[in-house]
């Protein structure tokens, strides 16, 4: 569980989801297009064997002098994704490692009311020639 609530001011080597001594990774990235980076860090003692994370995302907040826990990202790999939601920020897509038999979890995410939220998730396989192949409701 993470420590604050999402749009609070928090300290990203303390907020978010972390163990009791976290090892901390960044990968910071600018997610809302202003061509600064928001603070985006794990903490490596939790991550899996395949290499699957929870990113812990920040977004500097101005007037209030702060940076703002805006929701974690749980994936090995977190592409920006075209469509964008509230303040410009970018939808996210994670990629969760399921099995070392190329079964991944595909979690988007939306930025609304101040923060991520998982709005999309489906199991794929992906093929050698890096296809995906995903269950669809028809």
């Amino acid at each position: 569980m993470p420590t604050g609530r999402g749009g609070q001011c928090a300290d990203p080597e303390r907020g978010g989801i972390l163990s009791g001594t976290p090892r901390l990774a960044r990968a910071d990235r600018d997610l809302d297009g202003d061509r600064q980076p928001e603070v985006v860090v794990a903490d490596r003692s939790m991550c899996t064997a395949e290499g699957n994370c929870y990113w812990n995302v920040y977004a500097q907040d101005r007037a209030a002098g702060c940076k703002r826990y805006v929701g974690t990202v749980a994936a090995s790999v977190i592409d920006r994704l075209s469509r964008r939601g509230d303040d410009g920020f970018h939808d996210l897509r994670g990629w969760w490692q399921m099995s070392s038999d190329s079964r991944v979890l595909l979690q988007e995410y939306h930025y609304r009311h101040g923060g991520y939220r998982v709005v999309e998730a489906m199991v794929c396989r992906q093929e050698g020639d890096d296809r995906l192949l995903c269950a669809t409701d028809r």
